[in-house]
């Protein structure tokens, strides 16, 4: 995905890529955010398994920018939905 060869460099360069054409819309639901995020981290799960760490990366960076925080943010009380 990149040809970085400073780690510093890579992950920045990774962090922007990944951080691409993603919004948060405050009239979606919480839980499709929680749903959509659930997914994410499945998803870097099975690429970290491959191998894949630089994908599972940019889904890792995903959700922590893109769905855990601002629906915190958004929400105050965070998704509003009861954790197992």
């Amino acid at each position: 995905m990149t040809e970085a060869h400073d780690p510093a460099t890579r992950v920045r360069a990774l962090s922007e890529y990944g951080l691409r054409s993603v919004d948060v819309d405050e009239c979606i639901p919480p839980h499709r955010y929680f749903k959509s995020g659930k997914e994410m981290i499945r998803m870097a799960s099975v690429y970290e398994e491959e191998g894949e760490l630089e994908k599972a990366f940019i889904l890792y960076n995903k959700f922590t920018t893109y769905v855990f925080f601002p629906c915190f943010r958004l929400r105050g009380n965070g998704f509003g939905v009861k954790l197992r």
